[in-house]
Formats: C-alpha cells, sequence, structure tokens
C-alpha cells in the first residue's frame, strides 16, 4: 500500500529523481527555482513506496476560484497503478468547492485521454478559449 502525504517540503536528491525519471530535465536545471515554486505553491501531494518518491502533484491557485494543477508526475516503473489517478483525487478532492479544476497537458494523445478519462473536460465544452503568453 502507498503512503498520500501534504506536504511542500520534499527531499531534494527524491524530487530530482522523481523529475529526471520523466525527463522533465528543465525542472532540475535550477532547483533553487523548483524549491521556490514548490514553497509558492498552493499544495503538493506525494505518494510513496515506503521511503521512495514514486509521484507528486502540485497545484497553484487561489483554492476558491481557480485550482491549477501544474505537475502530476509518476515515476515510471509505478505507472499504469493508479497512482496519477489517486493523486488527481486527492488534490481535486482537497479543493472540492473551487470553481474551476484547470490543468495544462502536452498533445499527446495518450496525455490528453489520460485527464479526459479522469473527469477533465476539453475547456471547448465550456464555450470558452485558454490563451498562453508567448
Amino acid at each position: 500500500m502507498y503512503r498520500y502525504i501534504s506536504s511542500k517540503s520534499l527531499n531534494r536528491e527524491k524530487v530530482i529523481e522523481l523529475y529526471k525519471d520523466s525527463n522533465w530535465v528543465s525542472y532540475t536545471e535550477n532547483y533553487g527555482e523548483l524549491n521556490r515554486a514548490f514553497k509558492n505553491s498552493l499544495a503538493i501531494i506525494s505518494a510513496w513506496d515506503k521511503d521512495r518518491l514514486i509521484g507528486m502533484v502540485r497545484a497553484v491557485g487561489d483554492g476558491v476560484f481557480i485550482l491549477y494543477v501544474q505537475d502530476l508526475i509518476v515515476l515510471s516503473g509505478y505507472r499504469n497503478k493508479g497512482i496519477g489517478k489517486e493523486l488527481l483525487r486527492r488534490i481535486t478532492m482537497k479543493y472540492f468547492g473551487c470553481r474551476k479544476k484547470i490543468i495544462v497537458c502536452d498533445k499527446e494523445d495518450r496525455i490528453y485521454k489520460y485527464y479526459i478519462k479522469n473527469g477533465f473536460c476539453d475547456i471547448d465544452e465550456f464555450n470558452m478559449k485558454c490563451m498562453i503568453k508567448k
């Protein structure tokens, strides 16, 4: 059984191992920035197998009107075991009353379908547009 912990304080080496495993190297190039991002996050929920960090979800926002799921990451050897789904469930339930829960993901069909399967929908269904500053 895996443990889930809500805390913004995580071991540096374990976090770097998690991000590098998914090839998210831009996050690990400057750990000071990543650490500052963690501290400024609304919430971080991590998944553990004994003392090994195996997954994490990080959210930013105000928790009332907007919850933005910034990172959802699971070690490759632990994928397809429901860990990501459980992390998403926990972060969205923690802010159940929040009006908008948003995630931006890669266009890769597999990733898009994963979030659809886990209760997210395309923003087009709300007759809205999403913009990103260049």
